[in-house]
């Protein structure tokens, strides 16, 4: 998924987060994502009063903006956040531009867009660069983020034929 937030508009009411959770989640992966959001308040924002429970986020970019992963009582430490409002959850292989020590060792932090390297950032290709320090670095030795690639294979139909439909099985409750 590419989601792109310039600047003051906001996406669904979420304040050009890349996730609003506002409810209990049980096995979500989420999984090579970019999110140009560099005016966002907060990456992410959990509500209070919900357990989220096997909740996985790996391989995506986004810009930590001035809370990073925060939730009701938990703004600007990431993993109190995430002990506070999940259990089972991983936060692995993710570059989180601008981001602080409060993440998961196991995460990038690069300090602006920059050493992110994409290939025309201010252009608006968010793939990245031959030489930047992300590539092949997710967890499946794939680029992190979205494959523009295959993004825009499915849209113009040469990866079957469209743009994909969700799982017949998915349940949202």
């Amino acid at each position: 998924m590419l989601t792109y937030n310039s600047g003051t508009a906001y996406i669904n009411g979420a304040g050009g987060r890349m996730h609003l959770i506002s409810g209990g989640l049980n096995h979500l992966i989420v999984d090579h994502n970019t999110a140009i959001n560099a005016d966002a308040q907060d990456l992410s924002f959990t509500s209070a009063g919900y357990n989220n429970d096997n909740v996985d986020w790996k391989n995506n970019i986004g810009f930590h903006g001035r809370y990073g992963w925060a939730g009701d009582s938990t703004a600007g430490n990431t993993n109190l956040t995430l002990s506070t409002y999940y259990t089972n959850t991983t936060m692995t292989n993710n570059a989180f531009i601008g981001g602080n020590s409060n993440y998961p060792s196991n995460n990038y932090l690069p300090a602006n867009v920059g050493i992110v390297k994409f290939v025309n950032y201010s252009g608006g290709n968010y793939r990245l660069a031959s030489d930047s320090p992300y590539k092949n670095a997710g967890t499946d030795g794939k680029d992190l983020g979205a494959d523009i690639d295959a993004i825009e294979a499915a849209i113009e139909g040469g990866a079957g034929g469209g743009v994909p439909q969700p799982p017949s099985n998915l349940r949202i409750q």
